[in-house]
């Protein structure tokens, strides 16, 4: 039979399972279980840490110094991980500092704050993208990062109570990436009102007058007298 253990109360979300896996599970069960949790966060973090490196080294390094040698793509592989490192540190100090209920809800805030709108992006890059186009989508990003970082800071209690949004943390992702349509639908409806009336209500191919053909002379001709063939050719 079960004995409920008093001092489970008193112990935060967090508190739980590491005093389940000391008090409770026998010396060589608890050592399997921390050596898989750590095999995780290990492999978690490092493929981040991989990611990382890669996106500063191909995407940025590589187009804007062509004339790198592979030597000095390496290196600044190494300190970029290196520097990524200790940013991770830090964060996680700060976020074990700070006052939350659980490291999850935390970690799931201050994630959304750089990954908030990526599904919407993805989406609209996929399914809307003869109608989203690069500037829509910068406009799109801004607004989200800008609501995202609101509700971090506001789910977090660093805002004041008049200014706080009655929205739980785990909201966060979906009210961002539906902030991200919204704005781009709406940015697109502007867009396509202000170029109809810079057209003047004209046709989508453009605006069409008559010209004269050279040596063509139309003094003599009536609305009777000109035949489809005989139709003066039209410049766009």
């Amino acid at each position: 039979m079960w004995v409920q253990d008093r001092t489970v109360d008193s112990l935060a979300a967090d508190e739980v399972f590491p005093h389940f896996i000391a008090e409770e599970l026998p010396a060589g069960m608890a050592g399997v279980v921390i050596s898989g949790a750590l095999a995780a966060a290990m492999s978690s973090l490092d493929s981040s840490l991989n990611a990382i490196s890669s996106v500063v080294v191909g995407d940025f390094a590589q187009p804007l110094c062509p004339a790198c040698s592979d030597t000095q793509l390496l290196r600044l592989g190494r300190l970029v991980t290196a520097a990524a490192t200790v940013l991770m540190v830090c964060f996680a100090l700060l976020f074990r500092a700070a006052e939350k209920t659980a490291m999850f809800d935390l970690f799931n805030v201050w994630t959304s704050v750089f990954t908030g709108a990526a599904f919407s992006l993805f989406i609209a890059a996929t399914l809307g993208g003869r109608v989203v186009d690069n500037k829509t989508a910068l406009i799109s990003i801004a607004v989200s990062l800008l609501a995202n970082v609101y509700l971090a800071l506001s789910t977090n209690g660093l805002l004041p109570a008049g200014l706080t949004a009655p929205l739980d943390s785990y909201w966060t992702n979906v009210f961002v990436n539906a902030v991200f349509i919204c704005t781009a639908a709406l940015v697109e409806v502007v867009r396509c009102l202000c170029c109809r009336r810079h057209r003047g209500g004209s046709s989508r191919y453009g605006e069409f007058k008559l010209v004269k053909t050279a040596g063509y002379d139309d003094s003599e001709d009536s609305e009777d007298d000109v035949q489809p063939r005989a139709r003066r050719p039209f410049q766009a």
